[in-house]
């Protein structure tokens, strides 16, 4: 009877282990490490394309005349420090939420990517604009626009944001 009883609770271990929500939480924190891994590395990688002068007039410069602005990364624009911070946020909260299993740590993570894509959507927005804050940070010359490490960042954030939910939605608080 020892024998059958140990395997019955081995039976029930195993089908508590890999009900739906554990799945679900599963696949919510590989979406936030994998969106984490993405909006690090988009951080690092180019925001802007290089900068194409429109037509100068024929006048005479004092020294020489202006360059198209380079390539600039989220790092060197200085949105990317806080893209890189906010990606940490997620791993972590992906990481605790694995191995925790409470839905503080989802929560967590959501912050990361609210402020990852607001970042991202408000660099996007803001390349056009001479005026706007991430343009005068780069110090913009030319006409430039969204490169590859910028939509990198916005896709992570988006997917950092299903995942946490998703992380969210599978941790239901077990009342005490």
């Amino acid at each position: 009877m020892g024998c059958i009883g140990v395997g019955y609770r081995f039976v029930m271990a195993e089908r508590v282990r890999g009900d739906t929500f554990d799945r679900a939480r599963l696949v919510a924190v590989v979406m936030m490490v994998v969106a984490s891994a993405a909006a690090f590395a988009g951080a690092l990688m180019n925001w802007t394309t290089r900068g194409v002068l429109p037509p100068l007039p024929d006048t005479t410069f004092e020294g020489e005349p202006p360059q198209p602005t380079e390539p600039i990364t989220g790092v060197e624009a200085g949105d990317g420090n806080i893209i890189i911070v906010a990606a940490i946020l997620m791993l972590i909260g992906a990481t605790l939420l694995g191995v925790r299993r409470r839905s503080a740590w989802a929560w967590l993570s959501f912050l990361g990517s609210v402020v990852a894509g607001g970042i991202a959507i408000a660099a996007w927005r803001g390349i056009d604009d001479i005026n706007s804050g991430f343009s005068q940070r780069a110090d913009v010359i030319g006409d430039i626009d969204p490169a590859a490490g910028l939509v990198v960042v916005a896709v992570a954030a988006f997917t950092g944001l299903v995942g946490s939910i998703l992380g969210i939605v599978a941790t239901p608080e077990v009342e005490a």
